[in-house]
């Protein structure tokens, strides 16, 4: 199975700080809370994306592109995303082509 990369969560060394008022503190744990819900989002629509990607014909095959067990970055999902939307735009393009040219055939 394909999956998302991410990053390490480690806690950073801390030295002592004076204290903080507890309204800075809950308004932190506010922002932090929002912060991780929208990261956790954004996750799961990156996740949502690639799962999209592999089911699709050629979606995730690239030139070089070694997919088996291996997890992807945020931006070549991205990538990956944006040169399938360029390959179905392409064959739309191709599609609408040849129902022109039908058109014209049937007319003359």
């Amino acid at each position: 199975k394909v999956k998302l990369r991410c990053s390490s969560r480690k806690p950073k060394n801390r030295t002592r700080k004076p204290a903080i008022p507890e309204r800075v503190l809950r308004a932190r744990n506010r922002h932090n809370n929002v912060e991780r819900t929208y990261r956790t989002r954004l996750k799961l629509h990156f996740e949502n994306l690639l799962a999209t990607l592999q089911e699709s014909p050629a979606g995730l095959n690239h030139p070089g592109l070694d997919i088996s067990g291996r997890s992807f970055s945020r931006g070549e999902v991205l990538d990956a995303a944006r040169r399938r939307i360029l390959t179905l735009e392409k064959v739309n393009e191709q599609l609408a082509t040849g129902n022109e040219q039908l058109l014209k055939d049937m007319v003359t």
